[in-house]
Order: structure tokens, then sequence, then C-alpha cells
């Protein structure tokens, strides 16, 4: 038994057929045969007069009593013995095959309601003859096929006429214009007689079909297995195709998933406050000198080409003549900030044992912030490079000397209900980024503060102290680079 589903896509897809008759196989198949299954689960009252619509009932029960050219009984109706050739001969197809064409069985149900003494009697004959006769006999389309015909089931009230009423009404004429009705009842039979042969009932469903003989089924064995290996090849190339396809998937997802992979490792490095290879290359020194001991990863020797860019980047950012005027400057700044680390969070200063690339990168960092920080404190001016510096062509070199030059440099006060936590010296921020952000990111790294953040949800307040003294509140949204100008920084948990 085929699946009605499975009939419908196929005549869906089925491009050779005109698409109006692809449209109305779907609008009988799947449409109308949902309707009819939707009626009968919901009306309880699918096979009888009370279960049409108020407005057909109405009609229907107005028109009762109109008088009727033609009554005929149930057994004159089931011999087909009417005075209407066509009708008959849809009787007679339907005895016969057990099923009509779909336009008739709406013309046969109409005349039905016409030659009746009422609708309900009307109903009760048409429901008989389909559920003795029909293959959709006792089958929710079969129904409600009665109930369209005889109660507008389904339809709409159209122009009121006698016996009628709003029904919607078919013609004998009207069929005329549809096909050949001579044609089909010659084939079907006269008024009242019944064809004996049964070359176009049932039975014709069932012939054996002749079987070939001699050189005849020979033929048809040998194309039989020609058909058989090239169906064979076909579903081998199928079967093929479908691998390689199968293949070009999976190599694709797989590079979805390393792109996945990749993006999922920046989401995590952004969380923790590292950047990505691909964005502005933030970089944040709270600590001075000790961070920088603390934090990079010994690498080994120091190869050729990392001391040129550690001499380049030194030489393009300061001149000689500045590097020996704050020479001292800069171990006083150095043992400063370490003072200030010990007295906050209690850590030791970084081993000597620090490989020599790790003091050329800190030594390279402290040379050149050097040279633009004034040892008062005052905050720092944007470095110009010399003269004879080299010019700048690797993207790595100019990052480094974009955030040795423009960093800005204050000290800190950390405090925490009106009593000062530590003293912070060289206070490091970008100025692109939002300070309180800055802030809280570099503060959490201190175990004691981090605390005091944790249970504060991460509230502070800043306030800047002005080369006169004076203190300025700044709001939570100012980006670092308004902190130029302040001698020191108060931070409040």
């Amino acid at each position: 038994m085929i699946s009605p589903q499975r009939a419908i896509m196929e005549v869906a897809n089925a491009r050779t057929i005109p698409k109006p008759d692809r449209d109305a196989f779907v609008e009988e198949a799947f449409v109308r045969r949902e309707l009819a299954d939707n009626f009968c689960h919901y009306q309880k009252n699918y096979d009888n007069f009370d279960g049409f619509h108020n407005w057909a009932r109405k009609t229907l029960e107005d028109h009762e009593g109109d008088k009727r050219k033609y009554i005929y009984s149930l057994s004159e109706l089931e011999k087909a013995l009417t005075h209407d050739e066509l009708w008959n001969a849809c009787q007679n197809q339907m005895v016969k095959c057990g099923k009509m064409h779909g336009y008739l069985r709406m013309y046969w149900g109409k005349k039905i309601l016409e030659w009746t003494e009422n609708p309900r009697q009307a109903l009760e004959f048409a429901i008989y003859l389909n559920d003795k006769y029909e293959l959709d006999g006792r089958d929710p389309n079969g129904y409600v096929g009665c109930a369209w015909s005889i109660g507008g089931v389904h339809d709409q009230g159209w122009a009121e006429r006698p016996i009628f009423g709003k029904i919607r009404y078919m013609t004998y004429d009207g069929c005329k214009r549809k096909f050949d009705i001579q044609k089909y009842i010659k084939k079907w039979g006269a008024i009242g007689k019944e064809k004996d042969d049964d070359s176009h009932g049932i039975k014709a469903f069932f012939k054996p079909k002749k079987r070939p003989t001699g050189k005849e089924a020979d033929s048809s064995n040998w194309n039989s297995l020609m058909s058989l290996a090239s169906i064979s090849e076909d579903v081998t190339a199928l079967r093929e195709l479908m691998i390689e396809e199968l293949n070009r998937l999976n190599r694709k997802v797989e590079g979805i998933n390393v792109k996945v992979d990749g993006l999922r490792k920046q989401l995590r490095d952004i969380a923790r406050g590292v950047t990505g290879p691909g964005e502005d290359e933030t970089v944040f020194y709270p600590s001075g000198t000790a961070f920088l001991d603390a934090t990079t990863v010994d690498s080994g020797p120091v190869s050729s080409d990392e001391e040129a860019e550690i001499q380049e980047a030194s030489s393009s950012a300061s001149s000689p003549v500045k590097n020996r005027a704050v020479g001292g400057g800069e171990t006083s700044g150095r043992e400063a900030q370490d003072e200030g680390e010990e007295k906050c969070s209690g850590s030791v200063p970084a081993s000597s044992s620090s490989s020599k690339g790790n003091r050329g990168r800190r030594d390279s960092f402290v040379s050149t912030v050097s040279c633009v920080r004034d040892l008062t404190g005052t905050p720092m001016k944007a470095a110009e490079p010399s003269a004879g510096s080299a010019p700048i062509t690797s993207t790595k070199k100019r990052r480094r000397l974009e955030v040795d030059t423009y960093l800005i440099e204050t000290d800190l006060t950390v405090k925490h209900g009106g009593k000062i936590l530590c003293d912070l010296k060289g206070f490091s921020f970008w100025p692109k980024g939002l300070l309180s952000s800055q802030l809280r990111q570099q503060l959490k790294k201190v175990a004691q503060i981090r605390d005091l953040l944790t249970v504060a949800d991460g509230d502070l307040s800043v306030q800047g102290v002005s080369p006169e003294g004076q203190s300025v509140d700044l709001d939570d949204g100012v980006a670092a680079n308004a902190v130029r100008g302040y001698r020191r920084l108060i931070v409040n948990l």
C-alpha cells in the first residue's frame, strides 16, 4: 500500500506534468483529505443532517416543502432507473468499478437531493449507496463528499433557488461543457440497463498479462538483465557521489570546528584580560619592572634577531643623553616600585636568576619609559624619536614603540574605609581603555585588594590629585587618557 505522502511528493516534484494538474492533485489528495479527517473527528454528527452548518440547515429546511418534479425510491436509484442518462451512467460505473469520476460524484449527490422527499432522506440514500459500492465507503472522504454535495460542508452559500436553497447547484448542461458526456454514457450503459461484459469492470485490473514465448522471451530476459545492470551502475555511481559529498562536508565541518576552537580560545583570553593576535596589543604594567620579572616567561637565550629588535626599539625611543641623565632615576624608580609591591601584597623582588632575554626586554622597557618620565612624578609625555634613528619597518616593533611612548604612568593610592591600604608607584595605563576597567583588572592581581573587590562586587571610585593638591572626582566611564595632568590617583574601595 502506497503512502499518500509519498504520492503527493512524487507528483509535486514531477516537472513533466503541468503545474495546474499537479496543484489539482495535491488539493484533492492532501487538502481535501485532511479536511475530511478533521470534520469526521470533531463533528459527532458527520453522517446525518445535524452535522451541517447552521446556514445550510436553515436554507434546506426553508425549501424542504418545495415541489419536486421527480421523486425516486432507494431501489430505483440503486438500479439506475432514473430519467437522467448521465446520472445512471455514474451509478453504473460506481456499481461496476467501485468508483466514479470526482466531478461526476458531486453531480450524482446533488441530483439525489433534487429527487428525494427531503434533505435528511437524500443524505441517508447517498451514504447508503456510497458505503455499499464506493471504495471510500465508511471513510471520512466518503461521508464528507456526500455532506458537501447535499449540505454544503466546506463550501459557501450561493444564489438561492428552489429545493437547493443556498446550496451549490449543478446541471446536466454544465457537465456537457466539461467533457464529452455522450462518450461517457455510451461506455457505462443506457437508462435502466446493465452491461454484461466485464471489459471495463474491476476484473480488468486483475487480468493476467500475456507471457512472451521463444525469441520474444529471450529478448525480454536480456532487456531485463541490461536494465538491472544499468540500475546497478547508477546505484554505484550515486553511492560514490554521496561518499565524496559526505567527505567534503566532513572536511568543511572540521574547518569550522577549528575556527570555533580558535574563537573560544580568544574569548577565554579576553575574559582573562589577554588580547588576541589580531587586536591592538594593549599592555599594562601595574607593577613596573617587578611585574615584567614576574610575568615574562623564560624562553632561553635571546637570538640575534631579538637583540637587534630590542636595541632598535631602545635607540628609537630615547637618546644617549637622556639615558645618562635619568640613569639614577631608573634605579630609584625600580626600588620605589619594589617597596610599593612589598607594602601592598607582601611579594618579594624578582629573583636575579631571570634569563638574559628577560633582563634585556625589561631593561629596554625601563630605559624607554624612563626617558620620558619626570623624576618628580609628573605625568608622562610622548617621546620624540631621535633624528638619527632607523625607520620602523616591523609591525611588532611599531607596536612596541607605541606602547613605550604613549603609556601613561602615575602614582596610585588605594584606600578602604578611609584607611590607606597601599601606595603604588608608577602605575601604568593604556590611554585608549576605560580607566575603571583597567584599575579593576590590574588591582585584582593583588590578593588583598582582590578579596575586597570581590566583596564590593568590583565597585570603586577614583579621584585625581592635581599638581596644586586639589582632589577631583573622576567618572566611572572616563578614559584613561583623562588622567594626564594628575599627580596621583586615589582609589576608594
